[in-house]
């Protein structure tokens, strides 16, 4: 715990303006993800795969990719469940962005 704990002080997420402007396929979205939150990783598990993203779409959390890509804001979400996920549920995870969804439109 302590490992992880120190490796945290100096582990920063990217501002939203700082995330990529092209969107992404999904293998760039999972590697781009994996990356980032390493440091959040506490037992080496995998906070994404493609079969969560895919699962994350179906759920309507996030929307769907257009023509197989992902943008910014979908990255975005994605950053945001990946560390929602340790301490929400996935029902909790969907009635919230519902509330995002309406408070933004």
């Amino acid at each position: 715990l302590r490992v992880w704990l120190d490796g945290l002080k100096d582990s920063n997420l990217p501002q939203f303006d700082n995330l990529p402007d092209v969107s992404l396929y999904m293998d760039q979205i999972v590697s781009y993800i994996d990356t980032i939150l390493a440091p959040y990783s506490r037992d080496e598990q995998k906070l994404i795969t493609s079969f969560m993203v895919n699962n994350y779409v179906k759920a309507k959390i996030i929307e769907a990719p257009v023509l197989k890509r992902y943008n910014k804001n979908q990255l975005s979400y994605l950053i945001a469940i990946c560390l929602l996920k340790q301490i929400t549920s996935m029902s909790n995870m969907a009635n919230s962005r519902g509330l995002i969804q309406a408070k933004d439109g």
